[in-house]
């Protein structure tokens, strides 16, 4: 298992526990908001309130499924993300084009191999995946209007007065402040009315993505991470 809790506005290390260390697992559905749903509202494609048809489809082979192997009709932007549903996300990928999302993947610190390249990717396909660190990075830039910063443990260290290391503060504007505002609402709908629902008790507002990955035997991977203004929790079990 990891844990991990960051400090929003800075994105320092308040706590951070881990059995297995800094590997790359499988991001499963986690990777939904970074490559599919702000890249879309960057590109005009879509809104929280866009109408997105669930239904069978059929990509030179490649037919997804959701979670629950059922189709859902006209569900909006908003319901597709807080409800997880996989063809949605498939779909406004493959309109949206891998490379362009990809690229902005990249700009988060998430670099994709261009052997996978494919739709599946909307789902968290790929072969070696990303570090739960690498991911509280993106998920910080969507909580700190779209501006990207690397996220680290130590921020200086100082000997006998002089500064021997400190941490870069470059920062990459990826997403719009409309853009990165838009999704973290969106988000706060999946602990209302979504896979994250758990957290709706809480009395402050919570933004929150799901994901998990797996076989018909069971899963192997289950994501769940949340922020607010001041602090991002990721959890991973696995």
């Amino acid at each position: 298992k990891t844990a991990m809790v960051l400090d929003t506005p800075t994105g320092n290390f308040k706590a951070c526990v881990s059995s297995i260390g800094n590997i790359c697992r499988l991001p499963g559905s986690l990777i939904k908001p970074l490559l599919v749903y702000t890249p879309a509202l960057e590109e005009n494609l879509l809104s929280p309130a866009t109408p997105i048809l669930d239904e069978s489809v059929n990509y030179s082979g490649y037919q997804p499924e959701n979670f629950d192997g059922k189709y859902h009709g006209y569900q909006s932007a908003r319901e597709c993300v807080s409800k997880s549903l996989n063809i949605p996300a498939v779909k406004v990928l493959q309109s949206l084009g891998i490379s362009k999302a990809a690229g902005y993947l990249e700009k988060l610190g998430l670099p994709v191999d261009k052997e996978d390249y494919s739709l599946a990717l909307a789902l968290g396909g790929m072969k070696k995946g990303f570090p739960l660190r690498e991911l509280c990075g993106g998920y910080l830039t969507l909580a700190n209007g779209g501006v990207y910063r690397d996220c680290g443990f130590i921020s200086e260290i100082k000997l006998q007065d002089h500064t021997v290391y400190k941490r870069s503060d470059r920062r990459t504007q990826v997403f719009s402040e409309d853009s990165a505002y838009l999704m973290t609402d969106m988000l706060k709908s999946t602990t209302k009315i979504g896979t994250a629902k758990k957290l709706h008790s809480l009395p402050f507002d919570v933004a929150a993505k799901t994901g998990t990955v797996g076989t018909k035997n069971g899963n192997t991977d289950a994501y769940a991470l949340s922020y607010t203004t001041r602090d991002l929790v990721a959890v991973w079990l696995g």
